[in-house]
């Protein structure tokens, strides 16, 4: 697993492809918003452009349980850029998310 901060996900997508991260970012989920920002003033003022799509598992509920919508989190997921939700602006997607933890 690679530990990666946003930044690096951002500005250089391409060397993440299909791996396997742990990030910390501003979670924000919503009807065809899934998202992971870089700073909760990003999510406010909507800059796609500083934030990556999430793909929620089926067993999303069990995996956030601990946490809070917009709020800093640690997620663990594989980053590709062959996806990017419904945002095209966004530099991708991170997929099967297996781990969702607040960052305090």
């Amino acid at each position: 697993m690679y530990e990666v901060s946003m930044v690096q996900l951002i500005a250089n997508p391409d060397a993440f492809e299909g791996k396997k991260v742990a990030v910390i970012g501003v979670l924000n989920t919503e009807f065809e918003g899934d998202a992971l920002y870089l700073h909760k003033e990003d999510l406010t003022a909507r800059i796609s452009l500083n934030s990556v799509s999430l793909v929620l598992p089926p067993n999303w509920t069990a995996i956030s349980s601990a946490c809070k919508n917009r709020s800093y989190v640690l997620l663990h997921g594989v980053f590709t850029t062959k996806t990017k939700g419904h945002a095209v602006w966004r530099a991708g997607s991170l997929e099967s998310l297996d781990l969702c933890r607040p960052w305090e």
